[in-house]
């Protein structure tokens, strides 16, 4: 009987899979017209305690909507055209700034919120117990503090400005001058300096919120560089002190507010950091010449912008309690970086090695102390780099990158040592292939308590004593070829670091450390260390996880996941629940159509050297068929394996790759590995090797392969064409050309001359044209137009600053004069890449028609100008 009621069971299961087969919805294939369907997920945070989160949708129709959701449960807010979100440190209460200037103070826990007009700022203390909202007024505004129960207890007319201290003061500018409130007397105002003249700005307050520092502008001796007085408050002795340039050292100079930060408070409050410049007025340009003197340290537009180092904001400190002023910077050392602790600090010149031929100055630093202004050489021809040099929690040691090693200077006993150069592993980068030098891998920074610098190799994280005795690996990525590194973005919490501070990341390794992954395999994730525990998986997989965001009072996390045929989804994750929570799945619709899939292809270049690449199938993909290929080239990025596009009409460079996938073509998108010098061969060996790869698999159809590329992607895209006739079309964005008038050439902006572009960096020809010439013109596309054979769709924005457009005018008239087929087009107001809409649909809309064209043999509007011209 048993046997009988089991298959009698596995029929009734039998039919229902059938009828669910039978019924199910065949999807679609995706359209321009169902373009619009798609959103980009954006703008996720998560609350202190873990339990609410919020991320924006956008629409390209401009259409924004932000959302608020619980992290445990299901309940909702949404938000349309929000432009600003901050929960309150309770995390009981969000506040949303609209479009429209309304701010909205949203209850999480009673679901009731309070919606203010005319908003232009807000801020919740840190102590979670008032906020502070900035309210317009017809022509002047007020001030409004809420409770945390959104009462409002508090209106400050006629404010200008107001900046909340860590421990919850107030300091409030007004149209009566500057004045200090505390929520335990209702912020009654305690008035700090009266003046309703001159205009008071720049307000900081100290870590210890105890002393608050302002600028107040004097009448300026020059309309275009007004002079200031600098304050400082100290709350607890209720004393006020100024500081202006009738002090000595201060004398014929100004006190300067261009600096980003340009107030810096020590944690004591007991040093002002201030920056002054001379008075000096520049020349006047000559309307009869500009002479350009080849013995200047720069060329003649950058002379003109940077050249006089007067003119620079210089770092000074003003001892409060004694009224010492040192002034640290000076004109032949202009620029200031402050050690951790703020005692000393390196000054340099970025003109000292000029001129120079490197993508990041050389300079010669020097080592100042603060309290002297005593300085001695400390590094000569050192890079600047970002991440190549840092300092300590305590101050005590500068590291620094060197010679392919990592250094650590011991400023009490004044010795240089060579932390790595003992150890088999490389601290350069191994797959550096630019000219020029590496600067080794980004170095996160050091422990709170200064016993190690924290460095990186290939894959693995190191800890370094200071004297290098202990050198001590926490990862073993090397054995599985997984790459660990810290997420220390979660790590910046020095809420007073200023614009002279090393960019302060210090890790508490007894508190664990929060590392990503990512494995030679393109598989990726998040892994949580624990000195005294295994690593711990957070998730890792082949998927691409990304923007982790942790609570500040919880160890909870959110992060996005996807993959070329999953959209990104917010997912949320506990440390010590091996299982995550999807939170949000964004365009769902997606199920609804027919979509590609990806693959990690490997090839090897004509030395055997192991590459890879991406391999995007079309949507609806029969085995056996043979399909149209489309190769987007740009150095590395076979790293984009797992990146879910959005198709659209509306792309900055034109090549959406999904309009592609969902149109019967297949994308490739290869690794090229640079041998310096050759760029051009290197460029055809290993583009021609990924083609080649793919090609053998009998799923490309030979004769319809088209070639995209941009910027240095599009130079590689240009002159691959005279290498190779394997392209049926190809398309370039923003290419150079002509390496020799490009390497000759200004940058427009910042007037820069462009050769170090070719002697250090990118281009990778490790030479000048005086010495290499032959090389010059065989890496040049101009020079060998009369080999292209591919029809090129070549275009520039007219603006372009990093690519001269007139690169591409020079490519249109040697293939016009050559009768080659060309059409090139110049986008006005554009610059490198195209930010108007108009001119975004414009572009995608032609690169699609011509690839159409020539892959697919498909008639187009755009393509029937001229194209039985030749």
């Amino acid at each position: 009987m048993d046997t009988v009621k089991n298959r009698l069971f596995l029929i009734v299961v039998a039919c229902l899979m059938f009828n669910t087969v039978w019924t199910q919805t065949p999807k679609q294939k995706v359209t321009p017209k169902e373009y619009s369907k798609w959103s980009t997920l954006s703008g996720e945070i998560i609350s202190p305690d873990g339990l609410w989160t919020s991320y924006i949708l956008q629409y390209e129709n401009n259409r924004d909507t932000l959302f608020v959701r619980n992290t445990t449960g299901e309940k909702k807010y949404f938000f349309a055209n929000a432009t600003d979100i901050a929960f309150s440190p309770d995390s009981k209460t969000v506040g949303i700034q609209l479009t429209d200037h309304t701010f909205v103070i949203q209850d999480l826990k009673k679901d009731s919120n309070l919606k203010i007009k005319n908003v232009t700022r807000f801020e919740f203390s840190e102590a979670g117990n008032f906020l502070a909202v900035l309210q317009t007024m017809g022509t002047e505004k007020q001030l409004l503090m809420y409770n945390n129960k959104k009462e409002l207890i508090k209106i400050i007319p006629n404010t200008y400005d107001f900046k909340i201290s860590e421990d919850g003061k107030l300091a409030v500018y007004t149209s009566l001058g500057v004045s200090i409130g505390t929520p335990d007397e209702k912020f009654k105002q305690y008035v700090v300096v009266r003046d309703t003249v001159h205009k008071f700005k720049k307000i900081v307050w100290s870590k210890s919120g105890n002393i608050l520092a302002f600028l107040q502008e004097e009448n300026p001796i020059q309309a275009n560089m007004p002079n200031h007085k600098l304050y400082c408050y100290n709350w607890a002795a209720k004393r006020l002190d100024m500081l202006d340039n009738k002090k000595e050292k201060l004398k014929a100079l100004h006190i300067s507010s261009d600096m980003q930060t340009p107030i810096i408070l020590s944690a004591d409050g007991s040093q002002v950091f201030f920056y002054f410049t001379s008075p000096k007025v520049q020349a006047p340009k000559s309307d009869t010449v500009e002479i350009w003197d080849a013995a200047t340290k720069l060329v003649y537009p950058a002379q003109e912008i940077y050249g006089d180092l007067a003119l620079i904001p210089k770092i000074a400190v003003w001892y409060v309690d004694n009224g010492l002023v040192n002034l640290l910077g000076t004109d032949e050392l202009p620029m200031s970086v402050l050690t951790s602790d703020r005692k000393q600090l390196l000054t340099y010149s970025h003109l000292t090695n000029e001129p120079q031929y490197e993508m990041v100055s050389l300079v010669d630093y020097y080592l100042t102390t603060v309290k002297t202004g005593i300085k001695k050489l400390f590094l000569s021809k050192q890079t600047t780099a970002p991440y190549s040099i840092g300092s300590s929690p305590s101050g005590r040691y500068i590291n620094y990158f060197r010679d392919g090693n990592w250094w650590i200077y011991d400023t009490t006993k004044e010795i240089h040592t060579n932390s790595t150069s003992n150890l088999e592993v490389s601290f350069d980068d191994v797959d550096f292939d630019d000219a020029g030098k590496s600067a080794g891998y980004r170095c996160p920074g050091w422990t709170t308590d200064d016993k190690y610098l924290i460095v990186y190799d290939k894959y693995d994280i190191w800890l370094i004593s200071p004297d290098a005795k202990t050198q001590r690996r926490i990862t073993h990525g090397r054995e599985s070829k997984i790459s660990f590194r810290i997420c220390d973005y979660l790590y910046l919490r020095e809420i007073s670091q200023g614009s002279a501070d090393f960019v302060k990341r210090h890790f508490d390794i007894s508190k664990g450390l929060l590392l990503i992954a990512k494995g030679y395999d393109k598989a990726t994730g998040y892994f949580y260390w624990n000195p005294k525990a295994k690593l711990k998986e957070i998730i890792y997989g082949s998927a691409k996880f990304s923007r982790l965001k942790k609570a500040d009072k919880a160890e909870k996390y959110i992060f996005l996941e996807e993959d070329f045929e999953t959209p990104p989804a917010l997912r949320y994750a506990t440390i010590g629940i091996k299982k995550t929570k999807k939170l949000f799945q964004s365009n769902p619709h997606f199920n609804n159509y027919e979509w590609g899939t990806s693959k990690l292809i490997s090839y090897k270049n004509s030395k055997g050297e192991d590459l890879q690449g991406a391999l995007f199938y079309p949507a609806g993909y029969q085995s056996g068929k043979k399909y149209p290929m489309i190769v987007y080239i740009y150095s590395r990025l076979s790293q984009e394996i797992h990146d879910y596009n959005n198709p659209t009409l509306y792309q900055p460079i034109g090549f959406p790759p999904s309009n592609y996938t969902t149109d019967g073509y297949l994308v490739l998108m290869p690794d090229i590995k640079y041998a310096v010098g050759f760029p051009d061969q290197s460029i055809l060996d290993c583009v021609e090797s990924a083609v080649n790869s793919v090609i053998v698999m009998g799923i490309v159809e030979p004769n319809h392969i088209g070639l995209i590329g941009h910027s240095y992607g599009g130079y590689e895209t240009c002159l691959l064409l005279t290498k190779t006739s394997i392209f049926a079309a190809a398309v370039a964005g923003a290419s150079v050309t002509n390496m020799l008038s490009s390497y000759l050439s200004i940058n427009p902006e910042n007037g820069a001359k462009m050769d170090w572009r070719y002697e250090s960096q990118q281009y990778r020809m490790a030479s000048t044209p005086f010495n290499n010439l032959e090389g010059y013109i065989k890496n040049s596309t101009v020079t060998q137009a009369g080999k292209i054979t591919t029809p090129l769709l070549s275009w520039s924005g007219k603006e372009d600053a990093s690519v001269d457009w007139r690169q591409s005018i020079e490519l249109h008239l040697a293939l016009r004069r050559l009768q080659k087929r060309n059409i090139f087009l110049a986008y006005p107001n554009q610059g490198h890449i195209l930010t108007d809409e108009l001119a975004q649909f414009d572009l995608t809309t032609r690169i699609k028609d011509w690839f159409n064209y020539y892959l697919k043999n498909k008639p187009s509007p755009n393509m029937e100008i001229s194209t039985n011209q030749f």
